[in-house]
């Protein structure tokens, strides 16, 4: 499930490598890219992969959680970052990301 993350974040790689017509970018370089493309990620689970309750949706940003920042068998996403500084930046982005999926699915108190 968090391979959407490692995904985004290697489109982002090449994206920006190809742009700045670098060889080897590096993560930060890419990673504003990806980090603009968890809410499009957000909205491609909830639709493909049917989850439209709050139960469904928890499940997926959890296992998402699990694979990010200093639990073990994360991904080192950002290099040099000390794993729980890691784990508190992948916290918010998980937080952005129930926000907008709440949202997006209608949970009560996220929609007007």
């Amino acid at each position: 499930m968090f391979g959407w993350l490692k995904a985004i974040v290697s489109i982002g790689l090449k994206i920006y490598g190809y742009v700045t017509k670098s060889d080897k970018p590096g993560l930060a370089d890419a990673l504003p890219f990806a980090v603009g493309q968890m809410l499009p990620a957000v909205q491609k689970a909830i639709e493909y992969q049917g989850l439209d309750t709050k139960e469904k949706f928890d499940a997926w940003l959890a296992t998402v959680d699990a694979g990010t920042g200093s639990d073990e068998g994360a991904l080192d996403l950002i290099v040099k970052l000390p794993p729980d500084k890691e784990e508190e930046f992948f916290d918010h982005l998980v937080e952005a990301a129930r926000i907008y999926g709440y949202h997006l699915i209608g949970v009560v108190g996220y929609r007007q």
